[in-house]
């Protein structure tokens, strides 16, 4: 992170110094300039004091840190939230009953005389539909609880992928320094042999260009840090303006595989054909696809209950006025009294055919789908469970083989060279042989912890041991 350069002590002294003795000039003149100097000074003082605070270092995270963070805050596994809310607002929806209406009637003129003035009530009644629709709701809310699950399982692993590449950017990046380090006292090492005349110019000229190469690398993988600080913070997604850090300053190693949920290589793996099992047990995406056959079953209830006629009841209060009544009833008075009625849909011209053949051609759709899921899972799996194997095998031949015999050589090469037995090419050629299988193996063991988080995603638990 970029941090505000701040003024050496002695030169803000110096600016201090100069500020006091003009606002003592002013004030021997007046006192009343003094008193708004002295302010000036004060608020000068705060500024640079503000100023020169260093900017707040970013918040360090450990792995499972990181991914409670992420799944409290993250604002895109937010959105998925409020689709089961949503979903839950359906439901009471699909099981809402019809509103009535009022009805009235008033006739005027002489077109009223014998018929009757009405106010009344029209009460829509449903037949067996809103059963076929809120269990289409409720499959519709199943449907979203598996997808905002599948979305949370899907942003731990990607925590947890960002996590392993900064910490192999930083393994990168403490391996160049060392190596600064090293090529340093070659350096010192050289210019001491020609100082005593043992080596040439030349040789202090190769140790010294080596060295300023160095100085590249390490640009490139103090970037490389920065690039993936920046990737973790947007896998994190929690805040506009973030500044997250992982705790790890290097990819755990040698016993320590467990601090990031990780096995370690030595241990067998499970047969692949308990992971099929597993898989196809917690698959999210094969729950998902049962998911929406059952939603697609429902929907064709709903689709096929739209055969089923509706009643449209109906009741009020009629009666004639005075006026209204030209006809013997009850001595040409104002008469009154109730009436019910109803009416029903009768689905003869339409029968919603086109509707339901639809409903079970995406019933079919949902089936194949689901068949057609399982089949890439075994595929995907092999892949994954084969990749995982590759990476352990590549991890365990540098941990038994490379690593050791290399550091042993590159020692016997140095003290060779200090003794005078070699010269200062086949250092460096020994030197980058030794970095190479270094930068190696740091590349095997992002490989190790990517390719677990990739086996576990594909099996969508979030630990196998």
């Amino acid at each position: 992170m970029l941090k505000q350069k701040s003024l050496p002590n002695r030169r803000l002294f110096y600016y201090g110094n100069i500020v006091t003795k003009e606002v003592e000039r002013i004030s021997y003149k007046n006192g009343l300039v003094y008193n708004s100097a002295m302010r000036v000074l004060w608020i000068l003082l705060v500024i640079i004091c503000l100023g020169i605070q260093p900017a707040s270092a970013a918040q360090k995270l450990s792995l499972g840190e990181a991914i409670n963070l992420a799944l409290e805050k993250n604002h895109d596994l937010a959105q998925s939230r409020k689709d089961i809310e949503i979903a839950s607002n359906n439901i009471k929806i699909a099981n809402r009953l019809q509103n009535p209406k009022i009805e009235t009637m008033f006739l005027l003129g002489r077109i009223s005389q014998g018929n009757p003035h009405q106010v009344g009530l029209s009460v829509p009644v449903e037949v067996m539909k809103r059963g076929p629709r809120k269990a289409k709701a409720l499959s519709e809310q199943r449907l979203a609880l598996s997808n905002t699950d599948l979305e949370a399982f899907n942003l731990k692993m990607s925590v947890r992928d960002a996590y392993v590449r900064l910490a192999a950017a930083k393994s990168v990046l403490k391996i160049v320094e060392d190596q600064q380090k090293v090529m340093q006292g070659m350096v010192e090492l050289t210019q001491k042999r020609c100082e005593e005349g043992k080596a040439e110019q030349v040789e202090l000229m190769q140790a010294k260009i080596m060295y300023k190469q160095l100085e590249m690398l390490y640009n490139q993988a103090l970037n490389q840090v920065d690039v993936q600080t920046f990737y973790f913070n947007k896998v994190l997604n929690v805040e506009e303006n973030s500044a997250y850090d992982i705790a790890d300053e290097e990819l755990p190693q040698d016993g320590e595989f467990l601090k990031l949920m990780t096995p370690s290589p030595d241990l067998p793996l499970i047969d692949f054909e308990k992971i099929k099992q597993l898989a196809f047990k917690n698959r999210f995406d094969i729950i998902i696809s049962q998911n929406e056959i059952d939603v697609a079953k429902d929907n064709l209830k709903v689709v096929m209950s739209q055969r089923i006629p509706d009643i449209n009841l109906r009741g009020g209060y009629a009666y004639l006025t005075a006026y209204q009544n030209n006809e013997e009833v009850d001595g040409h008075g104002a008469v009154s009294g109730a009436y019910v009625g109803g009416e029903m849909d009768l689905p003869l011209l339409y029968k919603y055919t086109p509707e339901i053949q639809n409903a079970r051609l995406e019933l079919e759709k949902k089936e194949l789908n689901k068949i057609s899921i399982k089949n890439s899972v075994v595929q995907e799996l092999k892949k994954a469970y084969g990749q995982f194997e590759l990476a352990r095998k590549n991890l365990n031949y540098y941990r038994e083989e490379l690593l050791e015999t290399s550091a042993k050589t590159l020692k016997s090469t140095e003290e060779n060279y200090a003794k005078g037995k070699t010269d200062l090419s086949n250092l460096i050629l020994m030197e980058q042989a030794h970095m190479g299988i270094m930068m190696n193996y740091i590349d095997a063991l992002s490989c190790y912890y990517t390719e677990w988080i990739e086996l576990l995603t594909e099996i969508n638990v979030e630990e196998l041991l």
